[in-house]
């Protein structure tokens, strides 16, 4: 591959990145964000529901964390590195999406937990971004 077009891969790569981390890293995380701290249980759990449910809508249509992560996925695989952060990245999104699971139940919602795991996505993105841009 020319330098041309191991740039022009690299802007690809870097722009499907920030991409992500616009579409999950930030619709995921800000429901939960835009709580008050004294947000009740209800609350909560509505928060959640938007958070990994009904993350992203664009032109009527309403895609879901996982979704949105599945979109992303094989195409990431494909262009980074074996070694790159990426494993790092799928093992903090199952994570998160793993919350899914407290949806079905009425148990307590631990909301420092939730925060922490969503937050680590945001964080394993900008890893990723930072490498992409060669840093």
């Amino acid at each position: 591959m020319t330098r041309e077009g191991s740039a022009m891969k690299a802007d690809a790569t870097l722009d499907l990145l920030l991409d992500l981390k616009h579409d999950l890293g930030k619709y995921m995380v800000l429901p939960i964000a835009l709580l008050p701290g004294d947000a009740d249980a209800a609350a909560l759990r509505a928060a959640l529901e938007r958070a990994l449910r009904q993350t992203r809508s664009t032109r009527g249509v309403t895609r879901s964390a996982r979704e949105i992560w599945q979109g992303f996925h094989d195409e990431l695989a494909a262009v980074l590195a074996p070694e790159s952060g990426l494993d790092d990245l799928r093992i903090a999104v199952e994570r998160a999406l793993a919350w899914e699971h407290a949806l079905s139940v009425q148990d307590a919602l631990d909301r420092a937990a939730l925060e922490r795991d969503f937050h680590a996505v945001q964080v394993a993105i900008a890893a990723l971004i930072d490498e992409a841009r060669g840093g």
